[in-house]
Formats: C-alpha cells, sequence, structure tokens
C-alpha cells in the first residue's frame, strides 16, 4: 500500500527534456510516460555510448608509453638510475665527460661570462657591490634557466657567493635563508 507520504518519481520528457514530478496518488497515470521516456532515453544513451566509443577509440590511438625504451633493464642501471634520476634519460650528453647537455653548456658558459664582465666592468658606479650582486643574479638565472645543476643547489649558490664577494655577511644571509618562516614550514613537513 501506498502511504500518503509523497513519493517522488523523476522522468524526462522526450520533447524537452524537463523533470516532471508525480505524487504517489498520481502514480498509476503516469506509468505509460515513464515507460515512454524511459525508452527515450535508453536511445539516447545508445546514442551517446556509438559516439563514446568512436572517440574514446580515436584518442586511445594516440596513447603510447613514452619512455619504455629507456626503463633500466639490469640491476647496475637500475641503481644508477636510482641514485643518479638527472643523468637517466635519452638525451645526447657530449660535454664535461658525459654529464652535461649541450643547453648545460651554453648555461655555464653564459652565466659564467655574464658574471665575469658585470663583476670587472663594473657598469654601476654608485654603489660597486651591487655589480658583484647583478653578477650572482646573472649567474643563477642562466643556471635556472639551462638546469646546469639542479635547481636545489643553484638557489645555494648566492649562500657561497655573497659572503665571498663581501656583499653581506654570512650571518645576514644565513639570516635571510633560514628565518622563522622557513623553519616553520620545514617543521610542518618533519
Amino acid at each position: 500500500p501506498v502511504s500518503r507520504a509523497d513519493v517522488v518519481v523523476a522522468t524526462t520528457d522526450e520533447s524537452d527534456d524537463t523533470m516532471a514530478t508525480s505524487s504517489g496518488s498520481e502514480l498509476a497515470g503516469d506509468r505509460h510516460e515513464l515507460k515512454r521516456s524511459q525508452s527515450a532515453t535508453e536511445r539516447m544513451g545508445n546514442a551517446l555510448q556509438r559516439a563514446g566509443s568512436n572517440a574514446l577509440q580515436r584518442a586511445g590511438a594516440n596513447l603510447q608509453l613514452q619512455r619504455a625504451g629507456t626503463l633500466p633493464k639490469s640491476d647496475k642501471m637500475l641503481q644508477h638510475a636510482a641514485t643518479m634520476p638527472i643523468l637517466f634519460d635519452e638525451a645526447d650528453r657530449p660535454w664535461c665527460g658525459g654529464l652535461w647537455k649541450t643547453q648545460q653548456l651554453i648555461g655555464f658558459l653564459l652565466g659564467v661570462g655574464s658574471m665575469l664582465v658585470l663583476s670587472l666592468w663594473r657598469p654601476i658606479h654608485s654603489y660597486p657591490q651591487s655589480n658583484d650582486m647583478l653578477g650572482v643574479a646573472a649567474l643563477c638565472a642562466s643556471f635556472w634557466v639551462c638546469e646546469v645543476i639542479p635547481i636545489y643547489m643553484t638557489a645555494l649558490i648566492p649562500m657561497v657567493m655573497l659572503p665571498f664577494l663581501k656583499i653581506t655577511s654570512s650571518a645576514g644571509i644565513s639570516a635571510a635563508y633560514w628565518n622563522w618562516i622557513s623553519m616553520f614550514v620545514l617543521g610542518t613537513f618533519l
């Protein structure tokens, strides 16, 4: 027996896809409408399924494993890939004993060259230490962009170079690297 509580049945109308609701007392009269809308929904679902399967098949034709040929096969190569992942790729490394790609060599020469030019030429006369700072910034920028060394090591270059060039003290640069906010963020991950 159907109680007085309203039973909501959602049906879709074939012509305008609007939702209609009916109460429990009108449920018997809407059975024919429900069957008609279910068959319309099945027809639409079948059409979508056919269209979707063709699109998925076309999209799946382009999928492939991109680096399957470079995965390590022996234990020695697996250990090498785990300890030095930056060297385990398909790129040709003709420079620096097989360690650097051409872009890394260009980045190294550009960075060191720009640092030497800015430090020796001294284009800014009002504050001479700014020339050295500009050289360190150019060195770090070229190392970052050309990926000469890993980024986390590039970020430590100013920590070494700024006290060495007497731009600031070791205590000043250490305070900039390890202030209380950095320690708070690091502490959340430990």
